[in-house]
């Protein structure tokens, strides 16, 4: 069968046109002028809860940002506004009823992380007046942006450095139980002191800190480092000159620097270098603040980069997986000395007062991203095979500012680590 077109008449056509027309004028005009509902009295909470069915018995004191909650009262139809901490969110018509009121929190509502003195309340408004009822909005869950000391083991201190470590149960170690007493907390959430437990395992995970708002995540920065050895370049033990893996180039002197012992520093693995010099102004140079790891002696098969275990360094990994690390103390403040690491041709600057945060003989572990180093046009290394054995690893302390700056510092444990997958 073949359809064919259907023609109407004009006349029909103008008036079905018009018959539309006056419909959707009329459901135009009827939803603009829709009459929301005004409550009886002024409005009331009773209490908060979250939206799943549920939770209807249930009653909250304290949410985190982007919940969505269910405040139940009376007269709460009607409301236009609903503010976390004086931070106002308009109110949808259709989420309002008498005795319910649904809303979510935005992210951009204060908390403590970000004021302090918020009020911790929220405040209902309607025609009829306003309701206000203490209510704490927590900030989002911890996170560790640097471990003070990686080399640490059971009975040492450390400090986690990040931000939102308010309202802290508990922290978990691996390979140990979680611990919920004996830590501090900096007032505004951005450092944590805690003493490492016994049983504590580095190779099989890392760090994690649980508040009110829920757990740390698992990222490259919350790792205690594994005392195996594994990745070790230059511990001055056994790694030195004349020994080892490493024939320790020029630079700082390693039969008059290295020591195990000095005053205002503890040792925390044997032996370490010290570097006890003015560093001269505007990138001066002086040897006694390099440290030239190279493999001129070609013990290890000519490896200076470690190659065992072979998971952990295949050549094919991506560089940016792993981090140069190592662990300084200073007894003078860091100021705006600059960390030089480079090889071969590839090189990166970075500020020791990233990492460095007291000059009182306190341990802290400093990290490069390998995958950082560039040369001088901006090109970086692939892979962990583009390390060049046949040229040195070189660290030097630096100083671009126009005066010397005064430096006695330790270091101990250069190492290789891949910290991610």
């Amino acid at each position: 069968m073949q359809y064919q077109n259907i023609i109407f008449p004009k006349k029909i056509s103008h008036l079905l046109l018009l018959l539309c027309g006056s419909m959707a004028f009329f459901f135009s005009c009827k939803k603009d002028n829709l009459d929301i509902p005004v409550a009886a009295g002024p409005p009331s909470i009773e209490r908060v809860r979250l939206t799943d069915p549920k939770t209807t018995d249930s009653s909250l004191s304290q949410a985190t940002l982007g919940s969505t909650l269910a405040i139940v009262g009376k007269n709460l139809v009607g409301a236009t506004t609903v503010a976390f901490n004086g931070y106002v969110v308009d109110v949808n018509p259709v989420y309002a009823t008498d005795q319910y009121l649904v809303i979510t929190v935005p992210d951009s509502v204060p908390t403590v992380a970000t004021n302090p003195n918020v009020p911790d309340e929220l405040k209902v408004t309607t025609p009829k007046g306003e309701a206000v009822y203490k209510f704490k909005i927590l900030p989002p869950p911890p996170a560790i942006d640097q471990i003070s000391n990686e080399y640490a083991r059971a009975g040492e201190s450390i400090t986690l450095y990040g931000k939102y470590f308010f309202f802290v149960d508990s922290i978990s170690f691996p390979g140990s139980a979680a611990i919920t007493t004996g830590f501090t907390t900096s007032a505004d959430g951005t450092s944590l002191t805690v003493t490492v437990p016994s049983g504590v395992t580095p190779a099989t995970g890392g760090i994690f800190v649980k508040s009110q708002s829920g757990w740390s995540a698992d990222t490259r920065e919350n790792k205690l480092y594994d005392h195996s050895g594994i990745g070790m370049t230059l511990d001055w033990d056994t790694k030195n000159d004349g020994g080892g893996i490493l024939n320790f180039g020029w630079g700082l002197d390693a039969g008059k620097a290295v020591m195990n012992t000095y005053p205002g520093i503890n040792a925390i693995d044997n032996n370490f270098a010290m570097i006890n010099i003015n560093i001269p102004a505007n990138w001066g140079w002086t040897n006694d603040k390099v440290i030239d790891m190279d493999n001129w002696s070609g013990t290890n098969g000519g490896k200076l980069f470690p190659q065992t275990p072979a998971d952990k360094y295949d050549g094919e990994t991506p560089l940016a997986s792993y981090d140069l690390k190592f662990e300084m103390s200073t007894l003078q403040p860091i100021g705006e000395l600059i960390l030089q690491l480079s090889q071969g041709d590839y090189g990166i600057n970075l500020p020791l007062k990233n990492f460095v945060k007291s000059a009182d003989g306190k341990w802290y572990t400093v990290s490069v991203n390998l995958g950082k180093l560039v040369n001088g046009g901006g090109n970086a290394l692939n892979k962990y095979k583009d390390l060049n054995n046949s040229q040195t690893m070189r660290i030097v302390i630096s100083n671009g500012t126009t005066a010397d700056i005064r430096a006695t510092m330790a270091i101990d444990n250069i190492r290789i680590v891949k910290v991610a997958n």
